[in-house]
């Protein structure tokens, strides 16, 4: 009897972001070996379908439902920890790539904020500096690690929503006091790298250029440049023609979903930890289901669709 929740109409597609067996404390990357155990659980229960065919394959039933694999950001890992676990198995794949952490060779900006907090010895910032905060982020000093961190995390979600010029300003200004941290390096691929697996038959399509969250962009030329840019980028420097876009954090409107389709993308993709039904989602919506670094209980939960069942159940 098939463990899965999900019907045969559903077409769950997993995302991934690191891969990893080293600790990071800023984003836990997934294990090794408990993504070896992800692809075995898959290829027995799933059929696994590169992403243009699964999102194109007639609504039908089949012998087993179908699947995808996706990743998200362009991380160096991927190629060490990854790609020989897929080529095992034989099960392909798309990188989501976000073409400015290429360009620069720093992880997304985060990642950056959470790193700048953790290995800070400081103890305070000049909030005057940062510019407008709301009340609670405004008194930045901090008695130990403990708290600097905490205040780190508040901050960082407050970026999140912010617009994204304010957000850039305060991430260089962040890096400019906090200077006795080091910008953390060869954490994402080259572009060389990007063509390599390109060449090894993954496919690669665009994540934005700065990885913001797109529906709190001021205005429809900076989300034109996001999506438009990443496209370009990658085209200049792999030949790809990115057929697909993902959100960054999953983030979009209305108006982001629109210019989406405007920017010649055949579909685009969120998070929204549901399956992809092709009868009844917007392909400039389709949702996926994030796979972390956790027990394998959890991790089943995910793959099995009980996680889903679960939210659909909680949310009614």
């Amino acid at each position: 009897m098939s463990p899965l929740l999900f019907n045969n109409y559903e077409r769950p597609i997993f995302l991934f972001h690191r891969v990893n067996p080293r600790r990071d404390v800023m984003w836990d990357p997934t294990d090794p070996v408990l993504f070896e155990r992800v692809l075995q659980f898959l290829q027995k229960n799933f059929t696994i379908l590169p992403l243009d065919e699964l999102i194109e394959a007639p609504t039908k039933r089949y012998a087993k439902p179908l699947t995808a694999l996706s990743f998200d950001d362009g991380y160096l890992d991927f190629i060490e920890y990854a790609l020989p676990l897929l080529k095992k198995y034989d099960i392909p794949s798309t990188m989501f790539i976000a073409t400015e952490c290429i360009d620069l060779q720093q992880p997304i900006w985060t990642y950056l904020v959470d790193n700048l907090f953790f290995h800070s010895k400081k103890t305070a910032l000049n909030a005057d500096a940062l510019g407008k905060l709301p009340e609670h982020l405004l008194r930045p000093k901090w008695v130990n690690g403990e708290e600097r961190n905490a205040y780190g995390r508040q901050i960082k979600r407050y970026l999140k929503t912010a617009p994204a010029k304010e957000r850039n300003s305060i991430i260089q200004e962040l890096k400019h006091q906090l200077d006795d941290v080091e910008i953390p390096r060869n954490l994402m691929m080259t572009w060389a790298d990007v063509s390599s697996i390109r060449a090894q038959g993954v496919q690669v399509a665009a994540h934005s250029v700065t990885h913001p969250t797109m529906d709190t962009l001021p205005d429809d030329e900076t989300i034109k440049f996001e999506l438009q840019h990443a496209a370009v980028r990658i085209k200049e420097e792999t030949g790809a023609v990115s057929k697909y876009f993902s959100y960054p954090n999953g983030s979009y409107n209305d108006r982001v979903l629109e210019l989406t389709k405007e920017a010649g993308y055949d579909a685009a993709f969120a998070v929204g930890q549901q399956s992809f039904r092709k009868e009844s989602h917007d392909r400039f919506a389709i949702p996926r289901i994030e796979i972390y670094n956790g027990s394998w209980v959890k991790t089943l939960a995910r793959l099995t669709g009980a996680f889903s069942l679960y939210q659909k159940l909680w949310n009614k």
